[in-house]
């Protein structure tokens, strides 16, 4: 695709290019401009540039509005998502904290590895 040219380091393009990249028609993106969803590109004194858009605002714009037509709320990170994560990240933490707790206990000789004492509970086992 061709673009038309460059004002103010701004990408314009015509209606009929913007369809292309939306991959949709040229009556859309009229139909777009008429609800507002789009704008035609401004000069820097805030006239109307005839027959051009800005690129890169009108992409933005019209991924906003095809996100709230689809009822997304937000980015992926919403409440719901967040809420997930950190609910993992605590139980991947207390799980740590165990481990940690048991080696502890362990090399301070609090906790007997079983299969050292296996005779000897046998063995007792035996007597009663």
């Amino acid at each position: 695709m061709v673009y038309s040219f460059v004002v103010n380091n701004e990408l314009l393009v015509t209606a009929k290019e913007l369809a292309k990249f939306f991959a949709c028609t040229y009556q859309m993106v009229q139909n777009l401009t008429r609800a507002g969803v789009i704008q035609k590109a401004k000069n820097q004194d805030g006239s109307e540039i005839k027959g051009r858009y800005d690129l890169l605002v009108c992409n933005v714009a019209y991924i906003k509005h095809l996100r709230a037509r689809a009822g997304v709320k937000g980015l992926p990170a919403d409440t719901e998502t967040e809420a997930r994560g950190q609910t993992a990240r605590t139980v991947r933490m207390e799980a740590q904290a165990k481990r940690d707790l048991l080696r502890l206990e362990r090399e301070e000789g609090r906790l007997v590895d079983p299969e050292a004492i296996r005779p000897v509970w046998v063995e007792c086992s035996a007597l009663i």
